[in-house]
């Protein structure tokens, strides 16, 4: 299961990470993803999101180590993704600003060993979907594929 997140980054958060954030670790052990509370808050949730989730997540929020920052470019994940040889589960917000839907079809043809590749929409949400109105529409969407597999999924 992949949720959010596909090997083509938006331009948006292509320009934010390598203007703002690689500089910003470079400066300092620690750095806040995205630059700001409110720039985190746009990109990752849509105008509908409940304020009160909005703001309780941006509290939460701690600082990235800078190491994490520097390597972020560097996922191997695309060169091994093809021998991948379980089903496997896609999920995206219709709406994510950081990983956009577009390209979930060109993500999901990178699973080329997969029996099956299942790209599941959340309607309504942005990147952090879980935290919104219909996050329980996409976990209810994971529960009904895990028990609809032939045998549980497993890394052999």
């Amino acid at each position: 299961m992949a949720l959010g997140w596909h090997h083509r980054p938006s331009n948006q958060l292509g320009q934010d990470f390598f203007t703002g954030d690689y500089l910003r670790a470079a400066q300092d052990d620690y750095e806040y993803f995205l630059g700001t509370p409110q720039h985190r808050a746009e990109m990752f949730y849509t105008a509908e999101a409940d304020p009160a989730v909005v703001e309780a997540d941006t509290k939460a929020a701690i600082n990235t180590p800078s190491g994490e920052i520097f390597s972020i470019g560097k996922q191997p994940s695309r060169l091994v993704v093809g021998n991948i040889k379980v089903p496997v589960f896609l999920q995206f917000g219709d709406s994510d600003k950081l990983f956009e839907l577009e390209y979930a079809k060109m993500h999901a043809e990178e699973f080329r060993s997969s029996p099956s590749v299942t790209v599941d929409v959340v309607a309504d949400a942005g990147h952090t979907f879980m935290l919104t109105k219909n996050g329980r529409i996409g976990a209810d969407h994971m529960v009904d594929w895990l028990r609809n597999q032939p045998a549980t999924p497993s890394c052999r």
